[in-house]
C-alpha cells in the first residue's frame, strides 16, 4: 500500500470501509422487514424473495415501480428508516477513524459515496464525532432510483464535481465489485477493503488490483 504524493481526495464507501452498518441490526432482519412490506401488498412472491441483502430486495422494487409508484417510495423510505436505526448502533471499522483524521491533517479532501441513505451516514458520523472531516460531502441514495446507484459512476462523479478535484487524483475505497466498477467508469484510483476472503476474491475477479484487510500499513505511511 502506498500514498501517492499527488492524491487530492479520498471517496469512501460507507458500509464496511468505514463501519459495519448492520452489526447491531443484522442485514437479514432488515431484509425481512422489506420482504414483509412487499408480501403484505402482494407485490412479489415469497419464493422469489430469498435474498437476505436489503439492497437486492430494494432493487427488485423497480419491477413494480411503474404500476405501484407510491409503494416503491414507501419501500425506499422503510429501507432508509432501517439504515438509520442500524447506524445508531453500528460499529467502527478498526483504524478507520485514525486514517480519516490523518488524511485530513495531510490536506486530503474526503467524501462518502454510498448506496446507503445519506441520513444514516449523517447519524453515524455525528455519533462518532467525524462529521467535521467530511464538510457535508455525503453523496448517497436519494429516493427510489436504483439506476443511479453504484456501479453507475453518477454519485462518485457528483462527489468529484462538488469537491472540485481531478478523478485521476481521487482514490475510491470500497468493499464490493460495484464500487470498483464505479471507480473504473469514473477514471479514479481504487483501493478495495474487505476482511472477508470471498469478497476479496470477488473484487479481484472484477479487476481490482489493490485489496487490503486492514488500514494499519496506510496509517503508518500517513504519519511518516
Amino acid at each position: 500500500m502506498e500514498i501517492h504524493h499527488d492524491l487530492e481526495c479520498v471517496c469512501w464507501d460507507f458500509d464496511i470501509p468505514i463501519c459495519h452498518l448492520f452489526a447491531g441490526l443484522p442485514a437479514p432482519t432488515v431484509a425481512g422487514s422489506l420482504r414483509d412490506f412487499l408480501w403484505e401488498r402482494n407485490l412479489d412472491q415469497k419464493e422469489d424473495l430469498i435474498d437476505n441483502d436489503p439492497h437486492s430486495i430494494f432493487r427488485r422494487g423497480k419491477n413494480f415501480s411503474s404500476t405501484h409508484r407510491d409503494a416503491y417510495f414507501e419501500l425506499e423510505a422503510l429501507l432508509t428508516q432501517k439504515e438509520c436505526e442500524a447506524a445508531e448502533i453500528s460499529t467502527l471499522t478498526p483504524h478507520v477513524q485514525d486514517v480519516i483524521i490523518a488524511l485530513h491533517a495531510n490536506g486530503i479532501k474526503q467524501a462518502i459515496v454510498t448506496n446507503n441513505s445519506p441520513k444514516a451516514v449523517q447519524i453515524y458520523l455525528a455519533n462518532k464525532n467525524l462529521t467535521k472531516y467530511f464538510y457535508g460531502y455525503i453523496v448517497g441514495r436519494e429516493g427510489p432510483y436504483p439506476e443511479l446507484l453504484k456501479p453507475n459512476p453518477f454519485m462518485l462523479l457528483k462527489a468529484i464535481d462538488l469537491l472540485e478535484v481531478s478523478p485521476t487524483r481521487t482514490l475510491m475505497i470500497g468493499d464490493s465489485p460495484t464500487d470498483y466498477l464505479a471507480s473504473k467508469s469514473a477514471n479514479t484510483r481504487f483501493l478495495g477493503f474487505t476482511r472477508t476472503p470471498s469478497k476479496c476474491a470477488l473484487l479481484h475477479e472484477a479487476g481490482a488490483k489493490a485489496v487490503v484487510s486492514t488500514y494499519k500499513p496506510w496509517l503508518q505511511l500517513l504519519y511518516l
